[in-house]
């Protein structure tokens, strides 16, 4: 069940990322070869996407702490599928306005999914193979990311062969490609949740205490310890119950 759990963690990065960086792939040729914006105007363009570097320390761990890893995920991918869906009646002449909701939403996106998706990669494993974990999640990403670039891109190039190049049917295939990225947005999620307040379990199930995911709670005729104390050495007495 624990190696289960790590790789549906694993595979749903592998599908976010790469639906991620598809549509990052996507709208960049967009703006410089269809628009005609400079690389500068286009990096500027895209800027508003890093909203993650600020949302993902600040926001998120209050989303997980309150509503779980799964939930949080889950609304990633949701906002994720809304980004691209936003963003598929693009035209010619749409101004930046235009496109900022797509942009914003989809940097919300990676701020709300990335985080706790590395959180349930690694927290059902044992302490000393989460680093195992870590790299196996982090190839999975890397992988996602290739596999999502070559992927719109190999669309993008069957739906534009054959056509006469006019805009239209540019924009036509960046549709197309547009879409194969947002099918990435859709992926097998933990649907388990361990509250951030209380330490995980790593430690055996003794006879007498049980590792939940809440407070930990004595079976019936044995006492709760008290906070601050060790738990009963029949689940291996390391671990602590967290100050309040």
């Amino acid at each position: 069940m624990r190696q289960a759990a790590m790789v549906r963690a694993d595979v749903a990065a592998l599908l976010f990322l790469g639906a991620f960086f598809g549509f990052q792939f996507i709208v960049t040729p967009y703006l410089q070869e269809l628009r005609g914006w400079s690389s500068l105007q286009t990096a500027l363009a895209l800027l508003v996407m890093g909203c993650d570097a600020v949302l993902a320390p600040t926001l998120t761990p209050r989303l997980v702490s309150r509503y779980g890893n799964s939930r949080v995920v889950v609304g990633g991918f949701v906002l994720a599928i809304l980004a691209y869906g936003l963003f598929l009646p693009v035209s010619a002449d749409w101004s930046y306005a235009a496109m900022f909701p797509s942009l914003i939403i989809a940097g919300t996106a990676f701020a709300l999914a990335y985080g706790p998706l590395t959180i349930a990669a690694t927290e059902s494993v044992a302490r000393e193979e989460q680093g195992l974990a870590g790299g196996l999640l982090y190839t999975f990403t890397q992988f996602g990311s290739a596999v999502g670039i070559s992927a719109v891109t190999a669309v993008y190039g069957i739906a534009a062969a054959g056509t006469d190049g006019s805009p239209g049917a540019v924009l036509d295939a960046y549709r197309t490609a547009l879409l194969t990225g947002g099918h990435g947005g859709a992926g097998d999620l933990d649907r388990r949740r361990r509250p951030a307040r209380f330490q995980a379990c790593r430690t055996p199930i003794g006879p007498a205490c049980r590792c939940a995911r809440g407070p930990r709670r004595a079976l019936p005729g044995t006492a709760t310890p008290a906070r601050g104390q060790p738990l009963d050495p029949a689940c291996g007495g390391a671990a602590r119950r967290p100050a309040a």
